[in-house]
């Protein structure tokens, strides 16, 4: 048997420290996302459907509190903006 040696190449896509990464709560949610971060300052919070298309976009500090009572229940992805930075999850509405 011959081995084969897989050397991984770069993907380019660059590694976001854990400063950057957020906490969404609860999930999953009901009515309300509470969202906090760690960067300084406001940020941008998208929320998007499966198919990639944006419901609700706002910006504010960590802490904010989102109403999501009018979204229909399902799977989303929220995305915070913080600088030069960004980080996406995905939560639940029930």
């Amino acid at each position: 048997k011959s081995q084969k040696t897989i050397t991984p190449k770069s993907s380019g896509i660059s590694t976001v420290s854990n400063s950057n990464k957020f906490a969404v709560y609860p999930n999953p949610a009901n009515d309300k996302l509470t969202v906090k971060w760690n960067a300084a300052g406001n940020a941008n919070i998208r929320i998007a459907d499966l198919a990639g298309k944006t419901v609700l976009s706002t910006s504010g500090a960590s802490g904010l509190q989102i109403d999501v009572a009018n979204l229909q229940k399902g799977v989303y992805f929220i995305t915070v903006e913080a600088g030069n930075a960004s980080s996406t999850q995905k939560v639940v509405l029930q």
